[in-house]
């Protein structure tokens, strides 16, 4: 089960500018740069690595952070690439060294190697059985090796 980022997570109180006080500290005016990958698709990354790293059984909270880290970016009123550029995706909860170096690379590249790693060892149709009622990452482990399952051929 997935925690939702609360209110209070994404505004947080102290340092960390919310999310309008950051749109003004980087003079945010609405328009994003043509060439710039969107929050949507950051934020779809991560969700893809985290299915992964459910999927070969990885560590939970490593999961639990890039799903996280999607819903913020999600949220996010301002570009991530602009924030990113300021130097403020520390700012961003949940954003620690880790997320902010890949976030970094999606945002330079589209992709991340522990990304394109995951991708080489699991088929992308796997991941949609994660997406079905009622069948969790270990039992998709289970009919994924058990079914020795690959692309089919010319996807």
């Amino acid at each position: 089960m997935t925690r939702s980022v609360t209110d209070s997570e994404l505004h947080r109180s102290g340092s960390t500018p919310c999310f309008p006080e950051m749109a003004n500290q980087i003079g945010y005016n609405g328009l994003a740069m043509a060439n710039e990958h969107t929050n949507a698709e950051v934020a779809r990354a991560f969700n893809e690595l985290a299915d992964y790293l459910d999927l070969f059984g990885e560590n939970p909270y490593k999961s639990r952070a890039y799903r996280t880290a999607a819903q913020v970016l999600e949220a996010l009123p301002v570009p991530v690439a602009q924030v990113a550029e300021h130097d403020q995706l520390g700012d961003l909860p949940g954003f620690g060294d880790a997320i902010q170096a890949k976030t970094k690379d999606i945002l330079a590249t589209g992709t991340t190697k522990l990304l394109e790693e995951a991708r080489q060892k699991a088929p992308a149709s796997v991941l949609e059985l994660l997406h079905l009622p009622g069948i969790g990452a270990k039992t998709v482990h289970e009919i994924w090796q058990g079914a020795e399952c690959h692309e089919p051929r010319g996807a």
